[in-house]
C-alpha cells in the first residue's frame, strides 16, 4: 500500500488492520483515536487538516493510448519488461535510461494534466492553483 501525506482515519494502520479494526469506522461526532485530517471545512485542528473533492478520472488506457487493452494483450501488447525497460507495442513506461527518471515522469505527469483537460474541455484546472490557507 502507498500511504498519502495526506492521511485518512487509522493512518498508522495497514491496509488489512484497517479494513479489520471497529475502532477505525469513526462515526459522526463520536470520538475516534485515530480521525485523520480529511474534513469538508478544515481549520487546522489535528482532525481537520486537508479537503478534497472530485475532479474527474483518467483511466490507465486513456493515458497510454491503449485504447483496447485486450486486444493490446492479443497482438503480444506488454506495458514494460523490468529486464529490457521497455514495452511492446507502448512507449508509455519505457525507462530506457538515455534521460534520468525525473524527465520522464515529468513527461508522464504532464500527459496526465493534457488527457485530462481534454477530456474534460475545462481549463478551471491548473495544477499551479493549488494554495495552501497556513494550517
Amino acid at each position: 500500500a502507498i500511504w498519502s501525506p495526506l492521511p485518512g482515519k487509522c493512518s498508522s494502520h495497514n491496509v488489512t488492520e484497517l479494513l479489520n479494526d471497529p475502532k477505525c469506522e469513526c462515526p459522526p461526532g463520536e470520538p475516534c483515536d485515530e480521525p485523520g485530517g480529511m474534513c469538508e471545512d478544515p481549520n487546522g485542528s489535528g482532525a481537520c487538516t486537508w479537503s478534497a473533492v472530485p475532479a474527474g478520472d483518467i483511466s490507465l488506457e486513456e493515458l497510454t493510448g491503449e485504447a483496447d487493452y485486450e486486444t493490446f494483450c492479443k497482438w503480444g501488447g506488454v506495458e514494460y519488461n523490468e529486464f529490457t525497460g521497455r514495452g511492446w507495442h507502448t512507449s508509455f513506461w519505457n525507462t530506457n535510461g538515455l534521460r534520468p527518471f525525473y524527465f520522464q515522469n515529468r513527461w508522464r505527469v504532464n500527459r496526465l494534466m493534457w488527457t485530462f483537460k481534454n477530456k474534460y474541455n475545462e481549463d478551471h484546472w491548473d495544477p499551479n492553483s493549488f494554495h495552501c490557507d497556513g494550517w
